[in-house]
């Protein structure tokens, strides 16, 4: 059982291991977690970088500019204000499968999903229009 009040809060752990099932962990998210941003990804999509790609521009509907590459993958999913969103939870399910066609990338991968959880974890405070507070975004790997 994950908690709730850890997916409230942007501090780690970021990227979370969990043998819930799919159904268990969205009703507990939905109950207790308010405002949250919940999006499901599924793992066997994702046994490469396209479909990893085509996964997460669908899920989290990435702009038409979206490159196609790690990069671009990591540019959208730090920036999502197309989405206005102040808390997110990526769900991935069968998460065994992800990159499975290129296993020895995926801890490169999951390092700059936690990347990704941590920049959001900092306020910007600019003075410009995308000023933000800290934001929780965590993701948990569903076996």
């Amino acid at each position: 059982m994950i908690a709730s009040s850890l997916l409230q809060t942007p501090t780690p752990p970021w990227i979370i291991r969990s043998d819930q099932s799919l159904q268990n962990l969205l009703d507990q998210i939905r109950h207790n977690v308010s405002n949250a941003h919940i999006v499901v990804l599924d793992g066997s999509n994702m046994i490469n970088y396209k479909g990893l790609y085509r996964e997460f521009s669908e899920k989290l509907e990435f702009p038409d500019y979206f490159g196609h590459n790690l990069n671009a993958w990591v540019e959208c999913l730090t920036d999502l204000d197309w989405l206005d969103k102040h808390n997110y939870v990526l769900i991935i399910t069968d998460s065994g499968q992800l990159l499975s066609e290129k296993p020895d990338e995926k801890d490169a991968l999951l390092d700059d999903l936690m990347e990704v959880c941590e920049e959001w974890s900092k306020p910007v405070n600019l003075g410009e229009s995308w000023d933000r507070d800290a934001v929780p975004f965590h993701v948990i790997l569903l076996a």
